[in-house]
């Protein structure tokens, strides 16, 4: 083989690559379009429903008097959980038992988690209503 018929070969190989490409880029932008969103279907008997909640129930903020009540518990045993865990791994440290560290870590890590699940949990549940009322 010589040269020249590498160098035909490779410019011809260039050029269906760039042929193909660009077909290739057209096809991938047309599929990357949003399309609209289908139309919810109605329901078989016609009647659709618009079901939200209700604050004004009777005892609602009673009920949400409880239930920040109950969040302020949970952090409060939280903390508690926290302030135990340090304790253990002080211990553990001191009388040089590793496992002790270890649960005193893992304490540690599940106090901060539940403290940051009690924050972030009225918005996460806010959130994904809000993206079930999407379907």
């Amino acid at each position: 083989m010589d040269a020249t018929y590498l160098s035909e070969h490779a410019h011809r190989l260039l050029a269906t690559a760039r042929t193909h490409g660009l077909q290739l880029h057209a096809q991938l932008g047309q599929a990357l379009t949003p399309s609209p969103a289908p139309p919810r279907p109605s329901s078989p008997s016609g009647v659709n429903l618009d079901i939200a909640p209700n604050r004004t129930l009777p005892g609602m903020s009673a009920f949400e008097e409880m239930v920040g009540g109950l969040i302020s518990y949970a952090l409060i045993g939280s903390l508690v959980g926290l302030v135990i865990s340090l304790m253990i791994i002080a211990a553990g440290r001191w009388f040089g038992n590793p496992y002790a560290s270890s649960v005193g870590r893992t304490g540690i890590f599940s106090s901060l988690i539940a403290g940051l699940l009690l924050g972030a949990g009225p918005q996460l549940v806010i959130w994904m209503y809000n993206i079930g009322r999407e379907f």
